[in-house]
């Protein structure tokens, strides 16, 4: 849920886990009221922002990728992942897609149906699938070791340019592939 809630803010914003989530949310409930009360600005104003229009991730197989920027994702977004390479790898191979979620129907299909799932409440993050390759890039490395990360930013302008560069920080070799915005 962490990981999930920090998706939603820029990269600075730290989210943290101790308190008692009903102080939470009671704290965040008198900072937005307070936010609404003290706006100047009528509330049938309308505002309109560029999201983006499907998710924008890291295609790890043909029937998954990981998404990094998700659906509706107010533009300008950047967002930073970190890969963690197998041992003895000199190259990185980084796949981007546009993707699509996965119905829950299918989500169930393929789970074993004699699996019981202890807690009814825990909710699965929801999957994705690649729709559409946007670029796909090598990063040649020194051969990597078990400590060895490479880290993949995603870049998305108001413009709809998708920019992607790929780092291995100790080496400071990197990569960069710009796709420009999809009608």
């Amino acid at each position: 849920l962490q990981t999930r809630v920090a998706l939603m803010f820029p990269e600075s914003t730290q989210v943290r886990s101790e308190g008692e989530l009903d102080e939470v949310v009671a704290s965040g409930c008198a900072a937005q009221a307070s936010l609404l009360a003290q706006s100047a600005e009528p509330a049938q104003a309308a505002v309109s922002a560029q999201v983006l229009n499907a998710p924008v991730g890291l295609r790890v197989s043909s029937e998954r990728m990981e998404p990094v920027l998700l659906k509706n994702t107010p533009l300008p977004a950047k967002r930073t992942v970190k890969v963690v390479l197998p041992a003895g790898e000199t190259r990185a191979y980084i796949a981007v897609s546009e993707g699509e979620s996965v119905p829950k129907a299918e989500v169930d299909e393929d789970e074993d149906e004699d699996e019981e799932s202890g807690d009814e409440d825990d909710e699965e993050p929801p999957r994705y699938r690649p729709s559409r390759l946007l670029a796909e890039m090598i990063l040649e490395l020194d051969e990597a070791t078990d400590a060895t990360r490479v880290e993949v930013s995603f870049f998305v302008g108001t413009d709809g340019k998708l920019t992607v560069t790929a780092t291995e920080p100790v080496s400071g070799k990197t990569i960069t592939a710009e796709i420009p915005a999809s009608n």
